[in-house]
């Protein structure tokens, strides 16, 4: 349970589930839109200059360290709208609709000629993919 102090009605808020407190789902969904926008760029400084480099304004805090905190950003905010009343998305859900992506693209490659690139999502990726779910799945039931 959440407890939150609310200074301006000097009241206790109790909450079940944290993420209750989210329940405006259209605000939900414009705040995921720009914190994928901030991951996308933070993703491409990863590339563009490694996961050591840092802004000069903030020499302590490294780019990989920027990745982490818009990644959980992200994260978070898929938790709270797939809670949503309206919606009640699964884990299960979204990894079925990526790994059945994934599938489909190998099989493309499957399908190719040799003088092709090689996949950009190896089998073996899609294994360990596969097996990442299955760890996620075990932790998520305890």
């Amino acid at each position: 349970m959440t407890v939150n102090y609310d200074k301006a009605n000097a009241t206790i808020l109790l909450y079940d589930n944290p993420f209750n407190m989210f329940n405006n789902s259209p605000l939900n969904h414009i705040i995921l839109h720009e914190e994928c926008s901030e991951l996308i760029k933070v993703s491409s400084k990863v590339m563009r200059f490694g996961p050591t480099n840092f802004n000069p304004a903030t020499p302590t805090v490294t780019n990989r360290d920027m990745l982490v905190q818009e990644m959980g950003d992200v994260l978070a905010l898929i938790d709270i709208i797939r809670d949503d009343p309206d919606l009640k998305i699964t884990n299960n859900e979204l990894k079925d609709a990526k790994f059945k992506k994934l599938r489909k693209m190998l099989d493309f490659y499957d399908r190719v000629d040799d003088d092709q690139p090689e996949p950009i999502v190896p089998e073996e990726h899609f294994r360990s993919c596969q097996e990442s779910a299955a760890i996620a799945d075990e932790y998520d039931n305890d």
